[in-house]
């Protein structure tokens, strides 16, 4: 999933730039005044995905990402004010990072966009910051910013799933260490306090099966699916490959049956196609817990021929289907 240095040297020709240079050249194309907005868009884009893997935080904070992302929030580009909070919630994991999000004058820019009508998106990044910040002052800010009510309203009346667990999750944290006066008035609010437990698991759980993929399985999910790209079809001058949904349409099957199992959504997913994968031949699939926090981090790939031609990770949240 993540980068070393050793492979990013592999990855980079001799002529090519390397990835530190790269950054600071994207942050400064943002800031050159005859970039247009289609540019800075992709620009940020780019730094926002880059700051998804931690080899790269070092470079992001050389060329002043951070303050990047945090400006892009007052942007009145939704596109531009989405890559920014994509990329802080990416960022947020630095320690360094994290430490300056405490910093009230910088975490405003975040709370400034919790509002009835934003974006589920930009939503979900913001508080997923928060849940990943949780400090003792965090409490007391969202009170004096009547953020509690919000949390309340994304819980029981949002559309998006995701935005609904994330603040049923960020609600039972804070309200677990509330005074007993805070707790009443957050609990005439409605709010769950029901416990959450993973005792069921352990990190390092694994499933592992194997499955063939028929070229008459190709054909029902391109019907299915409505992908009638004739790669996948036999009887080309090429061999057919599999649909890259299809390989994570059975990842799913495993994380929603059987790790961690029924009750668990996925709220996010990150995953390559390394190699292709063709049909009428076995793959090797494995599910991996990676660790049993409330938003559960879930490994996975599928081998076929010893090459590995679907590797990915999902963040899900389990909730007991008993």
């Amino acid at each position: 999933m993540f980068s070393t240095r050793e492979s990013l040297k592999r990855r980079t020709p001799k002529i090519g730039i390397n990835r530190e240079n790269y950054i600071k050249l994207l942050v400064d194309e943002y800031y050159d005044k005859n970039s247009d907005i289609e540019a800075k868009e992709q620009v940020t884009a780019n730094l926002a995905n880059f700051a998804y893997d931690p080899i790269n935080y070092e470079y992001l904070k050389k060329a002043e990402a951070f303050e990047l992302f945090l400006e892009l929030l007052g942007n009145v580009n939704p596109v531009l004010v989405t890559h920014g909070i994509t990329g802080l919630c990416n960022f947020c994991l630095d320690p360094e990072v994290n430490t300056q999000l405490k910093d009230i004058s910088k975490l405003k820019y975040v709370l400034d966009l919790l509002k009835s009508d934003v974006d589920p998106n930009i939503a979900c990044n913001c508080l997923t910051i928060l849940f990943y910040l949780q400090f003792p002052d965090l409490k007391k800010i969202l009170v004096e910013r009547n953020l509690f009510h919000l949390l309340q309203e994304f819980k029981s009346s949002s559309s998006d799933a995701r935005l609904r667990n994330i603040s049923t999750i960020l609600l039972q944290d804070l309200t677990k260490e509330l005074n007993s006066a805070s707790l009443r008035n957050i609990r005439l609010l409605g709010a769950s306090t029901s416990p959450f437990s993973t005792a069921a698991f352990k990190a390092g759980d694994v499933v592992r099966t194997t499955r063939v993929i028929t070229q008459r399985d190709l054909d029902r999910f391109s019907d299915i699916s409505g992908d009638h790209n004739p790669i996948h079809k036999g009887g080309q001058p090429k061999p057919a490959i599999v649909h890259g949904a299809f390989l994570n349409s059975i990842i799913s099957g495993i994380i929603g049956t059987q790790l961690p199992g029924p009750g668990t959504e996925v709220i996010s997913q990150t995953f390559f196609f390394p190699n292709k994968c063709y049909p009428d031949k076995e793959i090797q699939i494995e599910v991996e817990l990676k660790d049993t926090r409330k938003i559960m981090k879930v490994g996975y790939k599928c081998v076929q021929d010893g090459k590995v031609v679907f590797d990915g990770e999902a963040r899900v949240i389990y909730n007991d289907s008993n």
